[in-house]
């Protein structure tokens, strides 16, 4: 199925805190990620897990399911509540996917790894992501 995704998307919708504003099974689209292109399919989803503060670097780390029944985890990064307009669309792009596939009381792992049940998941201990440190170069240019 084609599917595109352009900078209007993002124009549109509203940035939100992942927890407050999005109910099990809502759609979602993510956020860009410095580094790494994904196509447009992998961009969106349903919310069906988010494990609070288990991410790296203690982000939050959310799990979506894609309109052809892949799951991935996403974290440290920003998410994005899909409008009116737009869900209409998701509607379209999905009406072929098993949609009962995933149940708020559901256990998912990340590659087979760290079980978690439920919607909202805290305690996580996932200590894989918590010692990396990086560096922030910032330049100026000469006019």
């Amino acid at each position: 199925m084609s599917f595109k995704i352009d900078e209007t998307w993002y124009n549109d919708l509203k940035l939100f805190g992942i927890e407050k504003h999005f109910k099990f099974n809502d759609y979602i689209l993510i956020g860009h990620i410095m580094g790494h292109v994904l196509e447009d399919n992998k961009k969106v989803g349903r919310v069906v897990q988010i494990r609070k503060e288990a991410g790296i670097c203690g982000t939050d780390c959310v799990l979506i399911r894609h309109y052809d029944g892949s799951l991935s985890s996403h974290e440290n990064q920003c998410f994005y509540k899909i409008n009116k307009y737009h869900k209409k669309r998701m509607d379209e792009l999905f009406k072929d996917s098993d949609t009962d596939i995933d149940h708020d009381g559901d256990e998912y792992t990340i590659c087979d790894k760290l079980p978690a049940t439920g919607f909202i998941v805290k305690g996580m201990k996932d200590e894989s992501g918590r010692n990396l440190s990086f560096t922030i170069i910032t330049t100026k240019v000469k006019e």
